[in-house]
């Protein structure tokens, strides 16, 4: 795949490749425009939306015939932190989608201010999903933005828009892993909460349930306001905005917001990677109604 042309491409497919799974936002031109300053209220949802396991690739093809035609040029652009699935990724557009282009977007790519250091040994997902909060959050105004994946990540934004870097910890499928493969009796659960679990669980697996949703909701909770307690010792006392993104991002927000002190504000968005990938490439959703 050879000379990436957004502009002669009607179509234009983020992706968000995780540890665990792979994101991918289809979008059209018309749903485009230039990047604004700062970027043009919307929705920013978009075409389809889908998920995928990095071992059901074929599933991606199912996906694109169901929203475009086979004729349909696409331009992708792809932010990775699992080099292998990139990899995989890479060699099944080249199999089957070859008049396609590619952008692979790394550090380079992304112009993010920051005060990380080295920033290349930062994941791209923390990095794109900052430089979309940085273009969205108030000017006025510092941001967290908490993305529950493989790892919960939570980062700190200057009102300056500085990315000042932040905390990672195991994501709840990691702390899942880690007590169904670490014990000889305890199961291994699923992670995705439709609902609050019992706080004292009746059984083993409402036990774990518990565990596993009070240590996500608590560790976020407590970093969150130990980076607005920094904030108020430097002399900060106004409003902070918080993004949640990832698999378990609707969750924590939903379970964050009632608790957190009323400065805090509370904002979900799915697609904040696929939103930094845009972003990185000087496009914004159009505005909707």
């Amino acid at each position: 795949m050879e000379n990436p042309s957004l502009e002669s491409s009607h179509y234009l497919a983020a992706v968000d490749i995780g540890n665990s799974s792979i994101q991918l936002g289809l979008f059209t031109r018309s749903s485009l425009q230039k990047m604004a300053s700062p970027p043009v209220a919307g929705k920013h949802v978009p075409l389809a939306l889908r998920y995928f396991f990095p071992n059901e690739l074929e599933k991606v093809a199912s996906f694109l015939s169901e929203n475009l035609s086979e004729r349909e040029a696409i331009f992708w652009a792809i932010g990775s932190v699992a080099p292998d699935t990139l990899l995989l990724f890479q060699s099944w557009l080249s199999a089957n989608r070859p008049n396609d282009s590619l952008v692979v977007v790394d550090h380079h790519l992304v112009p993010l201010k920051t005060e990380v250091s080295p920033i290349e040994r930062v994941g791209i997902d923390r990095l794109l999903a900052t430089y979309a909060v940085t273009l969205k959050k108030s000017p006025a105004s510092p941001a967290i933005v908490v993305d529950s994946g493989t790892a919960l990540t939570i980062e700190a934004i200057s009102a300056e828009s500085i990315f000042l870097g932040g905390a990672i910890l195991p994501g709840l499928r990691l702390s899942a892993e880690a007590l169904g493969r670490g014990t000889a009796h305890l199961p291994l659960l699923p992670t995705n909460f439709s609902q609050k679990p019992p706080v004292i669980g009746t059984n083993t697996e409402l036990a774990i349930q518990s565990g596993l949703y009070h240590q996500a909701i608590g560790s976020a909770k407590e970093v969150v306001l130990a980076i607005a307690q920094n904030w108020k010792s430097e002399g900060y006392t106004g409003p902070i905005e918080i993004y949640f993104a990832g698999g378990n991002g609707a969750f924590l927000s939903d379970s964050l917001a009632d608790t957190l002190p009323k400065h805090f504000l509370c904002h979900h968005c799915e697609t904040l990677v696929l939103q930094g990938l845009l972003f990185t490439l000087g496009l914004t959703p159009r505005a909707t109604s």
